[in-house]
């Protein structure tokens, strides 16, 4: 596969490099605890209530092709404008961006936390009514579980950790046409790929989130949100430290 050309995002991980916390267990708990009590404050409570258009997703369409990033933390919120596309959304409409705040250090003052963390991801999913849920990437009727989902024309929003760098990426998935397989749509790549599935899990991938619209959806509990998504957080540092080097000695 080639890689999209134009723009330094392209040359290195999407998600800021330090976002590497992830990887170290004590900064892992910095982060968590510092989110945990910025999620209290004023700064917050603003994504929260940004104003968006007020409109249920539509069942999904194909997705289109990615939208190539020129920012090297923006991968979460190209890959989910593409979704929010296939069912009918506008990102700008909805002001995606701002309210995933991935402009927003998730600790205040430092700028290496930028990106799309999973907190912010599944409040804006919820406020937009779309249900989402995580799959384990490590469990055995993931491969399958995915590939029925997809092919019934749920989206998945996934992390991988690239190749290339050992960076930190976000991707959208949905179904594809040959057996086994998902179909990736990447911000550094031009066109959409497909990847064997239970390799592709095993081998790259730390997080899966579905998506599927649910209008009936309602967004009464922040904080059990918010719970949520740290709760995946920590999973993923988990998956990354099974997965190093250092713990197949």
């Amino acid at each position: 596969m080639a890689i999209a050309t134009g723009g330094s995002a392209r040359k290195r991980p999407s998600v800021r490099r330090g976002l590497r916390w992830i990887v170290g267990g004590a900064a892992f708990i910095g982060l968590v605890a510092g989110w945990a009590a910025c999620h209290l404050t004023e700064r917050v409570r603003t994504k929260e209530r940004l104003p968006h258009a007020d409109a249920s997703p539509h069942p999904a369409h194909e997705l289109g092709a990615p939208e190539l990033q020129v920012e090297d933390h923006t991968c979460g919120f190209h890959s989910l404008s593409i979704v929010y596309r296939a069912h009918g959304l506008d990102p700008e409409q909805e002001q995606l961006r701002a309210r995933l705040g991935v402009d927003v250090p998730a600790i205040p003052k430092d700028s290496s936390t930028t990106g799309t963390l999973h907190p912010d991801l599944l409040r804006v999913l919820r406020q937009d009514r779309f249900d989402s849920s995580f799959l384990d990437p490590d469990a055995e009727d993931t491969p399958a579980t995915l590939e029925r989902l997809t092919a019934a024309g749920r989206a998945a929003l996934v992390l991988i950790q690239r190749a290339e760098s050992g960076g930190l990426h976000w991707v959208a998935v949905s179904r594809s046409s040959v057996p086994g397989h998902v179909r990736v749509f990447d911000s550094l790549v031009s066109e959409p790929y497909d990847v064997r599935t239970r390799e592709y899990l095993r081998e790259r991938v730390l997080s899966v989130v579905t998506i599927e619209p649910d209008p009936g959806a309602g967004f009464a509990n922040p904080k059990s949100v918010y719970a949520e998504g740290i709760a995946e957080m920590w999973r993923v540092k988990q998956r990354l430290a099974a997965r190093s080097p250092q713990s197949a000695r």
